[in-house]
């Protein structure tokens, strides 16, 4: 998106409708990235404050039109109330792919999402994204390492989620198959 990054109701309201309108196009599965724009890009908050409800009105009718075939990352579960407002998760029935990055948050706040993701009683409407092992936007994002990711799989796993999604896939190396491998033999 030109004037835009993630997909939020801080969005240009033209680049939503393009975007829109071009996934429209695309009859396979779609994950879509529901995040606030890079805190550098703080002016896109006041740029685009004017269309702020009607971007989320937008963007809930975009995912409802969708919803069988659209994924949302979205911020984990400790700031539901705040996403809600913020228009960066929806209640529509499809499925949301919480973002448990362990590498880029703190411990503290790791425990307290941890246990949030244990509290999902219906795991089938939910994925768990783990990351990253790519330098992604902001170009400094710490790197989980193998030992690490393979830490994370085993979390999801015990606690129930049977789809995960794994950021940014350009750091798959040998070392992260070799833990992936574990998992798609158990």
């Amino acid at each position: 998106m030109k004037n835009s990054y993630w997909i939020s109701p801080f969005s240009n309201h033209k680049d939503l409708l393009i975007l829109f309108r071009e996934l429209n196009t695309i009859k396979n599965p779609l994950l879509i990235d529901l995040e606030l724009p890079l805190a550098k890009r703080w002016k896109m908050y006041f740029k685009n404050i004017f269309d702020f409800r009607k971007n989320k009105r937008f963007i809930q009718s975009s995912l409802e039109q969708n919803k069988n075939r659209i994924t949302t990352a979205e911020y984990a579960h400790v700031f539901s109330k705040m996403r809600k407002i913020l228009g960066l998760s929806y209640k529509i029935n499809h499925e949301k792919s919480i973002m448990y990055y362990t590498s880029v948050r703190s411990e503290k706040l790791n425990k307290k999402i941890r246990e949030n993701l244990k509290q999902i009683k219906n795991k089938s409407n939910y994925s768990i994204s783990l990351g990253t092992i790519s330098i992604g936007i902001l170009g400094n994002e710490p790197i989980l390492s193998p030992q690490n990711f393979e830490k994370d799989l085993n979390f999801a796993n015990k606690i129930g989620f049977k789809k995960i999604i794994i950021f940014r896939l350009e750091g798959l190396n040998k070392k992260y198959l070799k833990v992936i491998n574990k998992f798609l033999k158990k």
